[in-house]
């Protein structure tokens, strides 16, 4: 009796279980691992990453993606505010000299905001990048940034215990409490000649930046991986379009004899019956004539590409539009919903990978050099993406307008949201109505004067 209750349960439950737990015959070819997020990638990331790179050099899209990435997220700089200028304005003014010029970069190549860019970059290709923290005494402060592809890590540093009692994952050393103490890290890029010598660099000197999906997760994979083969198999597409296009523009023409003319194959070659040419007007004999070949007409590619890259900018998590450049079926509406799901993706980049990951610790690499040259602060910025290009300025200025006069946003935040820093522009702004005032000009884009109108009714 308690055996058949149980059957009868078991029944019930297996009933009720997943659908896609199920093994049958339309998932016996369903290969899915139970591995750790370390696990799944150790063995193939290096392969995963130089595919990118490959997509990047030969592939159109995958080479405009990354570009439409780091122009969105990063564009001219993701820039510190510094408020209060008055008390900050030496700290201030010294990030000015450092950030702002090639004094931050390592090689002296780029500023800060050019690294910001780098950076990014190579996080979306190569899904990680690492900046390490050096000292250069020649400096305005004695602490630059150096920035280097993930190669550096040495992935044979594989250990399952330290002597510590931590381990070793990737080139990624913990303590033995999971918390990440330092990396290795080779001296120079491990496929340049010479001899390759690795060392441990504590944690608190590198930034490492990528986007974590699954918790402990040492390593980041890049964005295109979900899209990888379907890239390569498009631009085979592609190629195979172009041979069959190259093929049937080589238009062929057959001449027929119902019986013998009498002239032979020279004959015929010396009359110039193997080869047509623009205006030609051929007399054929008695008995001879001629048909045309119908070369195969390509048919389906416009449809196929649309489905392919839309899976592609998917991937990368821009829109098919921005990937492509095709503007062909968009309108106001559907751009906009594009334009907007699309900003959210930008949003999280920017707070999550960029300011959180780069710019922050970044920043207190500076104060730390500023305090080794005599300048002590303790402020802490906030940070002004780059300012997003409006679809209808028009209507969205007006829909900003309508928020702050509501109060449902204030006016730095719309400032911020503009890509400007609020402290500055409330400065330049007293200034130059300063000067407006100073020189008795008034022009009608003075929003003090529509202000004051609506106030005092004065409908001058």
């Amino acid at each position: 009796m308690v055996v058949d209750i149980m059957k009868t349960q078991s029944t019930r439950f297996s009933q009720r279980s997943y659908d896609a737990a199920a093994i049958t015959h339309r998932t016996e070819g369903w290969f899915a691992p139970g591995t750790s997020p370390n696990r799944e990638a150790i063995f193939r990331l290096r392969t995963i990453r130089n595919r990118s790179r490959e997509l990047d050099r030969n592939f159109t899209y995958a080479h405009n993606a990354i570009r439409v990435i780091k122009n969105n997220v990063v564009g001219s700089g993701i820039m510190p505010r510094f408020t209060g200028s008055g008390k900050n304005k030496k700290i201030a003014d010294l990030w000015h000299r450092w950030g702002e010029t090639t004094e931050c970069d390592w090689n002296r190549k780029k500023t800060l905001y050019g690294l910001e860019r780098q950076a990014m970059g190579c996080v979306v290709r190569d899904g990680e990048v690492i900046i390490r923290k050096r000292r250069d005494s020649s400096r305005i402060i004695p602490v630059c940034l150096e920035v280097v592809e993930a190669d550096l890590l040495d992935e044979s540093k594989q250990m399952f215990k330290t002597p510590e009692g931590g381990w070793q994952m990737q080139g990624v050393e913990y303590d033995n409490k999971g918390r990440i103490i330092g990396y290795w890290l080779y001296h120079r890029h491990p496929m340049d000649s010479g001899e390759l010598l690795s060392e441990f660099v504590p944690a608190d000197e590198v930034i490492h930046v990528f986007i974590q999906e699954r918790p402990g997760q040492a390593r980041g994979v890049p964005w295109a991986a979900a899209a990888m083969i379907k890239m390569r198999d498009f631009d085979d597409f592609e190629d195979a379009v172009l041979m069959q296009q190259k093929i049937a523009a080589c238009f062929a023409a057959f001449v027929t004899k119902t019986e013998d003319t009498g002239f032979s194959s020279k004959d015929d070659e010396a009359k110039g019956y193997e080869r047509l040419e623009p205006g030609t007007i051929e007399n054929l004999k008695p008995g001879e004539g001629i048909s045309f070949a119908t070369p195969p007409a390509a048919q389906g590619q416009e449809g196929y590409a649309r489905r392919v890259l839309l899976g592609v900018a998917s991937a990368y998590g821009i829109t098919y539009e921005a990937l492509t450049n095709d503007l062909s079926n968009v309108n106001f509406s559907s751009g906009r919903m594009g334009w907007i799901e699309m900003s959210r993706n930008i949003t999280e980049w920017q707070n999550d990978l960029m300011i959180e990951q780069f710019c922050k610790p970044a920043y207190n690499w500076f104060l730390t050099g500023a305090n080794l040259k005599g300048i002590y602060s303790d402020f802490i910025p906030g940070w002004t993406p780059p300012r997003r290009e409006m679809i209808d300025p028009l209507k969205e200025t007006n829909g900003m307008m309508a928020q702050v006069q509501s109060g449902f946003i204030s006016h730095p935040e719309v400032l911020s949201s503009l890509g400007n820093d609020p402290e500055k522009f409330l400065a330049e702004s007293a200034e130059w109505n300063k000067k407006l005032d100073e020189n008795g000009l008034l022009f009608v884009s003075d929003y003090r004067q529509s202000v004051k109108n609506k106030i005092t009714g004065d409908v001058k």
